[in-house]
């Protein structure tokens, strides 16, 4: 059940990306964005797969 509200929270951190990447006006800005970003985002993507992978393991 905690694997599952977590990954509630991921999801709105997945969109909050996705809306902050669309307000970008180019893709200068967005290449910037993930560059400067890139460690974070990779932890973010390894910790939602272990997470959704635990929460098979659960079902």
């Amino acid at each position: 059940m905690l694997a599952e509200v977590i990954l509630g929270m991921i999801e709105e951190y997945r969109e909050k990306i996705q809306q902050l990447e669309e307000s970008l006006d180019d893709n200068n800005e967005r290449t910037n964005f993930y560059l400067s970003h890139q460690t974070e985002i990779s932890c973010y993507e390894e910790f939602t797969e272990k997470l959704e992978l635990l929460l098979n393991t659960e079902q």
